[in-house]
């Protein structure tokens, strides 16, 4: 498997993107985990068990995003982030609370 973009890249590049678009970092986290909740939609029946798997940083806060609408919208959902990795980000830490599932 080969990287369409390094993490550094994708780190720099999103504070530029978020920027452009006048939004904030957390706004741009909030749409990308709502797009990546759309695409699963296209791929899972309506109600479907789902297990989220959250990392640190802002890709931890699109998976709470994307965990939140799943409940929101009847999707059993199991939540797992391993205890040692710890939303490393003051976006994905709000994601975290603000998804309380």
């Amino acid at each position: 498997m080969f990287p369409l973009y390094r993490a550094e890249q994708i780190k720099r590049s999103e504070p530029v993107a978020a920027q452009t678009v006048g939004i904030s970092m957390y706004e741009l986290m909030e749409r990308a985990g709502f797009a990546a909740f759309e695409r699963l939609k296209e791929m899972v029946e309506p109600g479907a068990h789902i297990l989220v798997c959250c990392g640190s940083g802002n890709n931890g806060g699109d998976g709470f995003v994307v965990a939140r609408q799943a409940a929101i919208e009847g999707y059993s959902v199991t939540l797992f982030q391993p205890k040692f990795c710890h939303s490393s980000t003051d976006d994905s830490s709000h994601a975290k609370r603000h998804g309380s599932i």
